[in-house]
């Protein structure tokens, strides 16, 4: 297995100093991911693309044409600092450790936790401090 560690770390070091540079879409992919760059960026698909059939890249591809796109489309995610996904995490992880010893009281207190985080999650919108109330509620 030693040896064979070896063989994979100089194929990183070839792969990373003479390695060429592949561009978006390397393998001729079918999906939508393969439009973004990589690394992707935050704002994955600006402008947004038109889905109206099954594999729009491919068939745009296919046809020798651009994917179809607007900027007519709701909101995306935004990326913020929140503290609910660590003390999911930290609690679900609790409720693991419990439930590899049996201990199932504190297992179902903890899981009821992970439950909470979750709700408070899903009714809480994080993006209405950025986009404001009126455009979160039309959605």
């Amino acid at each position: 297995m030693g040896i064979s560690m070896l063989f994979f770390f100089y194929n990183l070091y070839k792969t990373h100093r003479k390695g060429e540079k592949v561009g978006n879409d390397p393998w001729g992919g079918r999906t939508l991911e393969w439009t973004v760059a990589s690394p992707s960026p935050e704002q994955t698909f600006s402008p947004m693309p038109v889905v109206e059939e099954m594999d729009p890249f491919w068939y745009a591809k296919l046809r020798n044409e651009r994917i179809k796109t607007t900027k007519e489309h709701r909101a995306s995610p935004i990326s913020r600092n929140s503290i609910l996904p660590f003390l999911m995490t930290i609690t679900l992880g609790l409720m693991s450790f419990c439930m590899i010893y049996k201990w199932y009281v504190p297992a179902i207190i903890f899981g009821a936790g992970v439950f909470t985080f979750f709700i408070i999650r899903a009714f809480h919108d994080e993006r209405a401090k950025h986009y404001g109330k009126e455009q979160t509620e039309d959605e």
